[in-house]
């Protein structure tokens, strides 16, 4: 029982899960955590910083010149922050914060809030469940945009639909149907179908904004009337039919369109039948097979 008494036990993690760590093998890191902002630095217990709320609080007693609404916490610990400062969004505190000695505080004038029910309902998922042990390359993206960059947990973003959703919180100037996503370096473009495939091959990706290519299709019914629409080029056939007015009221399961002698799925895009594009106007007739004859 005596050997007992040499020993102290820390909480390097969360309050579910403590660590035992002897007095004699624990090192400053593994019980402090350094916090710099505007060229100041202080050591914080991370006993007393677990979650993401307790660290605001104690780094607005320290640094009392910041709103605790304003800060962002960055780091460049971690080998796919690549040298570079990233942000750490608030629900993957408990995750990321057990595996770095240091941490940076700056402040942003646009500051994104993860939604009410993200903590609780991730808290596990994103900390207590975490092996530290094993690289943060299996649980996270680092996702830049412009001058900025951001972790992104990967089980929230398998599917391409659900990366858009959370880099546009994160990115808040960002428009949806605008995002690109790129691999970092070569800068290739990632098509979303192609995501859930490479993005286990991924660590980091670069966000662009690229406003989607406008094109002016011509529509022609049966009766010989021209109806004219602007659209993107990843408009869908079946978009394009529900965006056009049929004057002859033909029902929608028996609409079919047919570009130069070449039929429209109506599952694809207009931009798989190379229909001319571009920021010029031009003009494609597409015309309406009745199938009901």
């Amino acid at each position: 029982m005596g050997s007992n008494q040499s020993q102290v036990y820390i909480d390097t993690t969360h309050r579910d899960s403590t660590v035992s760590i002897h007095r004699e093998e624990a090192t400053f890191y593994d019980i402090y955590i350094d916090a710099t902002y505007s060229g100041d630095t202080v050591s914080i217990r991370r006993e007393k910083v677990t979650y993401y709320d307790n660290l605001r609080t104690v780094l607005h007693r320290h640094f009392p010149s910041i709103s605790k609404d304003a800060m962002i916490i960055q780091t460049k610990d971690l080998d796919i922050c690549k040298g570079e400062y990233v942000d750490i969004p608030d629900e993957l505190w408990v995750g990321i914060g057990p595996r770095l000695r240091s941490i940076k505080i700056v402040t942003r004038s646009t500051v994104t809030q993860p939604p009410p029910e993200t903590y609780l309902r991730h808290q596990a998922f994103y900390g207590m469940n975490e092996d530290t042990a094993r690289s943060p390359k299996e649980y996270y993206i680092v996702a830049t945009e412009g001058a900025n960059s951001v972790f992104v947990a990967r089980g929230r973003v398998i599917e391409y639909k659900d990366l858009v959703v959370t880099l546009v919180r994160h990115f808040p100037a960002l428009v949806e149907h605008h995002i690109v996503v790129q691999t970092s370096g070569r800068n290739i473009d990632i098509r979303p179908e192609l995501w859930p495939k490479f993005s286990c091959d991924i660590d980091n990706i670069k966000v662009i904004s690229r406003p989607p290519k406008m094109i002016t299709v011509s529509v022609k019914w049966l009766n010989g009337e021209i109806g004219w629409v602007t659209l993107p080029e990843s408009t869908s056939v079946s978009d394009l039919r529900r965006m056009t007015d049929n004057p002859e009221c033909v029902p929608f399961d028996e609409q079919q369109f047919h570009h130069r002698g070449q039929w429209l799925d109506r599952d694809r895009k207009l931009s798989e039948y190379n229909i001319p594009e571009g920021s010029t106007v031009y003009e494609v007739e597409l015309r309406v097979s009745d199938l009901s004859a």
